[in-house]
């Protein structure tokens, strides 16, 4: 979620206001959400890099998890998908299996 995380590439931005729900987003890794925690967690601000699908992974050196990126809540139409850094490859297939996802709108 930092610049220097991502490998090289021609295009990368920072956006901020992207909400997260299955997860929260904490010390730069997925993490699980407390019974009573909220739905949707604001992600803080972040470094995306735009890929071809042909390429290498951008991030070096860890393990992620695609996450699709909708416009609403209802999930109908999707933006496309975010990689989202985690812990392990059980990480990666846990935060699979809990449909973590990310919206462009609350």
């Amino acid at each position: 979620w930092n610049a220097h995380q991502i490998g090289p590439t021609d295009v990368s931005i920072t956006i901020e206001g992207v909400m997260l729900q299955g997860a929260l987003f904490n010390g730069g890794k997925l993490v699980e959400v407390p019974e009573d925690g909220k739905e949707l967690i604001a992600m803080p601000p972040m470094t995306i890099a735009f890929k071809r699908i042909q390429e290498a992974d951008l991030y070096i050196g860890a393990y992620d998890v695609c996450a699709p990126v909708y416009y609403t809540l209802a999930r109908e139409e999707s933006f496309g998908e975010f990689s989202l850094p985690c812990s392990s490859a059980e990480e990666q297939i846990k935060w699979t299996l809990a449909s973590v996802a990310m919206f462009l709108e609350k």
